[in-house]
């Protein structure tokens, strides 16, 4: 697993996609920097310093969501 000297990674290209695909697996922010290998600080720095990540979270999460309320719906 990638670590904190690894921003660049983790905030373009297959990082991204890494990352928005644990958030569209549902996993919490906590899940999801930990399993980059930073702190919660880090990852929130990361968040305000990088849209793309922002981004990628945001759209990641807002799938599971659509998920669970079509599913409570149903």
């Amino acid at each position: 697993m990638r670590g904190k000297s690894d921003k660049e990674y983790w905030t373009q290209g297959d990082g991204l996609i890494r990352v928005a695909g644990w958030a569209r697996d549902g996993l919490t922010n906590e899940d999801i920097y930990k399993n980059i290998g930073i702190s919660f600080g880090t990852f929130r720095r990361w968040r305000g310093d990088s849209p793309l990540f922002d981004e990628a979270l945001k759209k990641g999460k807002d799938v599971t969501d659509r998920k669970v309320e079509n599913a409570l719906y149903k």
